[in-house]
């Protein structure tokens, strides 16, 4: 393999890695709160400011309806920006693909099997706790 090959494989590979290691840190953070339950975000970051603030209740139901007029567009742009990860982490899968033996790539496959259960799992728990 020449090194521009190895070059761009290498690159190719860090950018999955950092890739996958954002987005399971992301994720992480996302589903879980303090008692390890997952909240709502809008909840939680009213009942923080609730805390955090020592809000009178007029301003706790200020706050909430603030976050809750702009609950919709923040979750469109969640799944804009949701989708368009989905889509760069495909075309990286398909790009490291070409550059394995069949023996790599079976391997490879199987790994992105187990990451694809593990992301629909958490969604499916997602989903239940709504």
């Amino acid at each position: 393999m020449n090194r521009s090959k190895l070059g761009a494989t290498g690159l190719l590979l860090a950018v999955f890695a950092v890739g996958f290691i954002t987005g399971t840190a992301v994720n992480a953070l996302a589903e879980n709160s303090e008692d390890g339950e997952r909240e709502r975000p809008r909840r939680s970051y009213t009942e923080h400011l609730q805390r955090e603030l020592d809000l009178r209740e007029d301003q706790t139901e200020g706050v909430r309806n603030a976050v809750e007029i702009r609950q919709e567009s923040m979750r469109a742009l969640w799944e804009e920006t949701a989708q368009r990860y989905a889509n760069i982490r495909q075309e990286t899968r398909a790009d490291i693909m070409v550059l394995l033996d069949s023996a790599q790539a079976e391997t490879y496959q199987a790994m992105i099997t187990r990451s694809d259960s593990i992301r629909a799992e958490k969604e499916a728990r997602k989903h239940r706790q709504r």
